[in-house]
């Protein structure tokens, strides 16, 4: 774990996740599980429902401007719409965006 995140910190981060499902279509029982951390906390929610596998990244504070982020985004649809790589879709909810993962490859997308 990076210095940056105190173990209450990753808690309340995991707890803000969990709270969260509703936002992206998401049971209440869905598994969610801490993947990365570094200068995002990346999270694997996975429902077994329909087997939807959702990576979400949660930006630290401070660390990137929300300009920033809104450019990340544009650029991953790009590629995605342009065919220029296959990526995943950014799936954007109520002012919110989370990186889609692939069904087919049924593996989160590497940063």
């Amino acid at each position: 774990m990076t210095a940056e995140y105190h173990p209450h910190l990753v808690a309340d981060l995991h707890a803000m996740v969990r709270d969260g499902l509703s936002h992206w279509g998401l049971p209440s029982h869905t598994d969610v599980t801490l993947l990365s951390l570094s200068e995002n906390a990346t999270f694997r929610l996975r429902d077994d429902r329909d087997g939807r596998d959702i990576a979400l990244r949660v930006h630290r504070l401070h660390y990137s401007s929300e300009a920033e982020i809104q450019s990340e985004l544009a650029w991953i649809a790009a590629l995605h719409t342009d065919g220029v790589l296959e990526t995943a879709v950014p799936i954007c909810r109520a002012g919110f965006a989370a990186w889609a993962v692939s069904r087919r490859a049924r593996t989160p997308v590497p940063r």
